[in-house]
């Protein structure tokens, strides 16, 4: 864990590597809001890393949000995402339940090409289950924006995580 002051004197790969899992396997968000340093609160960071990935190229964002696992499997995946999964009971699916995912989340990346993905943190295996019910029904342009969003909410979750909290006063520099 780090004061957002210990974050702000880090050398850029320092700072790079010690936020390099906010993103899913993808480290080049903290490096390219690194130079947008100081950050005066944990908001102005994560808004800092969301332009980074709202700036990248359209190749960079698929590669973002394809570097993410897919809800409900037991396939390999970060020590972050796994705990995360965890708590909204995702590892413990019954024979059923898993069978069910599967069957959606095949449906789901036949016709976005990328995984389904959610913000799991506080919800509960049915929450996903019925939100990946409902999106697959979106168009591939409104997915695929709510893939992003979904991102940056679990990007926060991470940072709330990371961070130590500085009784909300704002830095000064």
């Amino acid at each position: 864990m780090y004061t957002l002051q210990e974050l702000n004197d880090m050398t850029e790969h320092d700072f790079t590597n010690s936020l390099k899992d906010i993103y899913e396997h993808s480290p080049w968000v903290a490096e390219k809001a690194a130079i947008h340093r100081p950050f005066f609160s944990r908001n102005d960071l994560h808004s800092a890393m969301v332009q980074q990935v709202r700036k990248a190229s359209p190749e960079e964002q698929t590669n973002l949000i394809c570097a993410h696992p897919v809800l409900g499997t037991s396939k390999p995946m970060s020590s972050s995402s796994v705990s995360e999964q965890e708590g909204a009971g995702l590892q413990h699916l019954t024979e059923e339940e898993q069978q069910r995912f599967d069957e959606l989340n095949a449906l789901y990346m036949e016709k976005f090409e990328f995984p389904f993905i959610y913000a799991v943190k506080n919800k509960t295996k049915r929450d996903i289950y019925e939100s990946l019910e409902a999106r697959i029904e979106l168009t591939k342009e409104q997915e695929r924006e709510q893939a992003l969003e979904e991102i940056f909410k679990i990007a926060n979750f991470r940072l709330d995580a990371l961070l130590i909290e500085e009784k909300e006063e704002r830095l000064s520099h």
